[in-house]
């Protein structure tokens, strides 16, 4: 009987957490998109990039316990609309790092004002089409999947669900341990990989940092800046795949002038991925919950492949 009651307790809790979470993160995506749409810049941009990410990631941590049609609606919008972000944000990046290196390398000028021009056009076209979007079928479809939730939370409340979620997470923690496993340093696509798993696992963790007590502050924060570093990575190859498109499409001279920069960006390049695999072995820290209780993946050694 005592332990019914503390089970019952205990669901009642996670039912409230789950509600508030929800809400937030809806409430948090809204603010942001009507910002953007009213004013378009990169601060308003990325923060309804990020918005919409940590509404998938609520969105799916919810599958386990709102069926997955409801769900998938309204993650497909929100996904339809993180595409249109995309080549702004490229186009930011670039900039950002042909602004740094332009100093010592003025070679980079036309390139940097080629990014500056191209920044400029998708912040116009993203700002054109934010104004024309409406939010109104997938405002239906997120309160479809709010009144479908408290429909559950009202008709279940057992402490199996805090089990059920903390398992979700578990299992985006395996996804990213397992990719890593699959590292290879002569691939970045099999480091984007990793990035774009744990860039998922963390959303999750922030979206029920509340039932998970090994997620404090403190980690989240470390998760950040270990995802932060794994882009870098991934930033740096998109930008050097840029500057050999555009030295490519120039006369030999110009790309005798370029490669110098080129072989900068290269060795940062190299060395982030050096960093990453000497130091992967952080992402144990980052496990949700106790070793017994994850699921088991086995992660081999991370080596560098001959490119010969």
């Amino acid at each position: 009987m005592e332990e019914s009651k503390t089970n019952h307790c205990a669901g009642l809790r996670v039912n409230k957490l789950l509600a508030q979470s929800f809400a937030a993160r809806e409430r948090g995506f809204r603010k942001a998109f009507k910002r953007c749409r009213r004013h378009c810049s990169e601060r308003t941009v990325h923060e309804l990039r990020v918005s919409s990410r940590r509404l998938i990631a609520t969105l799916e941590v919810l599958g386990s316990i709102v069926s997955i049609g409801e769900i998938e609606e309204a993650r497909r919008a929100l996904k339809k609309l993180l595409r249109l972000f995309g080549p702004l944000r490229d186009a930011h990046i670039r900039l950002l790092y042909f602004e740094e290196l332009l100093p010592q390398f003025p070679a980079l000028e036309k390139p940097f004002r080629a990014a500056a021009q191209q920044e400029q056009d998708f912040m116009e076209k993203v700002g054109r089409v934010l104004r024309r979007t409406k939010l109104g079928s997938l405002a239906k479809q997120l309160a479809r999947v709010r009144f479908t939730l408290n429909k559950k939370l009202r008709n279940a409340a057992s402490a199996d669900q805090l089990r059920t979620l903390r398992a979700v997470v578990d299992e985006a923690f395996g996804l990213v341990q397992h990719r890593r496993g699959r590292v290879d340093a002569a691939d970045v696509s099999t480091i984007h990989r990793v990035r774009v798993a744990f860039k998922k696992f963390r959303y999750m963790a922030e979206a029920l940092q509340r039932l998970l007590p090994r997620m404090s502050e403190r980690r989240l924060e470390a998760m950040r800046n270990f995802q932060a570093r794994l882009g870098d990575i991934q930033d740096l190859e998109v930008i050097a795949g840029y500057l050999r498109d555009y030295a490519m499409e120039r006369k030999p001279k110009f790309r005798k002038v370029l490669a110098p920069a080129l072989h900068e960006l290269q060795m940062k390049h190299d060395e982030l991925i050096r960093t990453f695999v000497q130091n992967q072995s952080q992402l144990d820290r980052f496990r949700p919950s106790p070793k017994r209780h994850s699921r088991a993946w086995r992660t081999p050694r991370i080596v560098f492949k001959s490119n010969a």
